[in-house]
């Protein structure tokens, strides 16, 4: 005989046949289907909003008002410089479908014969640090900055935007890409005069932005000895010493002063 089970809960099953045949019965336990909702990885980050930023939204075919709508979510998933600042940061901190960074709670159930499951979502953005920090460094050759995601780059990579908050006094690339599953990229700072200046790094929603202090300082050209005492006549040494290593191809000159009456 089929059992059908209706709810939860526990029944008897009786059978007779009239004279001739003893009754039998069972006991019936019916339990609700469990659902439970459980983590594919421990914390989900922004990259899955990250790569759906990157598509453009098609436009609807039912008319110009859903086309103008495709549009505005294009615009909305497509933050620009001019929009949200020289970092590419949204100043509301949203990602391009408007949900914010923080924590919900999902639910699964599915009617009759199935207990609710639940599981809290936490999701917070990805972190950027530049490494060193502070950088010091000579005014005669190019530094370097590692940067770092707290978590992998999806399978497109990341493209991260840089800026120098002063050209005059030292320059970046305008971006660096951390390749498909990995984590950080090196980032070449070629001086230009001494001098401080920040470089932040940033891309845009689901980010926090990055930055590290960079120190240029001046190589020092130093004679010695000094004075140097040396007969008329004569010939002697000077050690010329730089406060920074050499850059490679680098000259120094020395210029001769005449040491004759």
């Amino acid at each position: 005989m089929t059992v059908t089970a209706v709810s939860g809960g526990s029944t008897t099953i009786t059978a007779s046949s009239g004279s001739g045949f003893t009754p039998g019965a069972a006991t019936v336990n019916v339990t609700n289907v469990q659902i439970a909702l459980a983590p594919k990885s421990a914390e989900p980050d922004c990259s899955c909003i990250r790569r759906a930023n990157s598509e453009p939204v098609s436009p609807s075919r039912r008319g110009r008002a859903n086309h103008r709508s495709g549009k505005q979510q294009y615009e909305r998933r497509h933050c620009t410089a001019e929009r949200c600042g020289p970092c590419g940061i949204h100043k509301r901190d949203r990602d391009g479908y408007g949900r914010q960074r923080g924590s919900t709670t999902l639910t699964a159930s599915s009617g009759a014969g199935f207990t609710a499951g639940a599981a809290t979502v936490n999701v917070t953005n990805v972190q950027i640090t530049l490494a060193p920090n502070p950088l010091n460094m000579a005014a005669n050759a190019p530094g370097s900055l590692t940067l770092s995601l707290s978590a992998p780059a999806g399978a497109g990579g990341q493209i991260v935007n840089l800026v120098s908050s002063n050209t005059s006094i030292a320059t970046v690339p305008p971006t660096v890409t951390v390749s498909p599953g990995s984590t950080s990229a090196n980032v070449t700072v070629t001086p230009v005069s001494a001098g401080s200046i920040a470089i932040l790094a940033a891309a845009g929603a689901g980010f926090a932005v990055g930055g590290a202090t960079v120190n240029i300082a001046n190589v020092q050209i130093a004679l010695t000895p000094n004075p140097l005492n040396m007969g008329n006549n004569a010939t002697a040494q000077l050690t010329v010493t730089l406060s920074a290593p050499a850059a490679p191809a680098a000259k120094s000159s020395i210029y001769p002063a005449a040491a004759r009456a």
